[in-house]
């Protein structure tokens, strides 16, 4: 059972942490209908566009993301794992991944990728 937190004070800030495991992350994402080809294999995946004007930089070149996909890191391995200048398809679209990055946990994958054509 868990006790109620002291009442706090005006001015004072309850912290609630959360920590999410890969079952989690596969529960949240088996029900989705998106999906990513790439080499050969579809994962399964979050997707949502990126904020319009989100600017980062890519190898000294700034790069503005079209979309960003989430995905499962337990999905791939260390060797194989998709990687910036990769390509994928996504709804049908081709699209070049310019950068990966790893949640905190370790848990997924963000792939930043442009050339994605609005849906039709």
């Amino acid at each position: 059972m868990v006790s109620p937190p002291a009442r706090l004070r005006m001015g004072q800030v309850m912290a609630i942490s959360v920590t999410m495991t890969d079952n989690d992350a596969a529960f949240m994402i088996a029900d989705l209908p998106d999906a990513f080809a790439w080499k050969g294999s579809d994962y399964v995946c979050l997707a949502g566009t990126a904020a319009n004007g989100t600017r980062q930089e890519l190898e000294g070149v700034l790069f503005t993301p079209d979309i960003v996909i989430v995905v499962r890191t337990a999905l791939f391995t260390a060797a194989h794992r998709p990687r910036p200048h990769d390509k994928i398809t996504f709804k049908g679209q081709p699209m070049n991944i310019g950068i990966v990055n790893t949640a905190e946990d370790g848990i997924t994958l963000e792939l930043h990728c442009s050339g994605y054509l609005n849906e039709k």
